[in-house]
């Protein structure tokens, strides 16, 4: 799957992640249907907020659907 990555020097990239996996018992998988733009992830384009390693997942303000989870067939 795509998603939005943070890099060395604060820059974001688009790249190919591994697909999430049901690992605890209460935990779902959400299809995304719609995503934004947050004002913390423009923070930390900007090295606002420190401690956000390269490699981390941004993006947090979206909205989808549960795809998978425990017992949903």
């Amino acid at each position: 799957m795509k998603a939005v990555v943070l890099q060395e020097g604060n820059q974001f990239a688009l790249k190919d992640v591994p697909e999430p996996r049901l690992q605890k018992n209460d935990d779902v998988i959400v299809r995304v249907t719609t995503a934004a733009i947050c004002g913390s992830d423009i923070h930390v384009k900007h090295g606002q907020i420190p401690g956000i390693a390269p490699g981390t997942i941004m993006g947090h303000e979206f909205v989808g659907v549960v795809d998978s989870a425990p017992g949903k067939g």
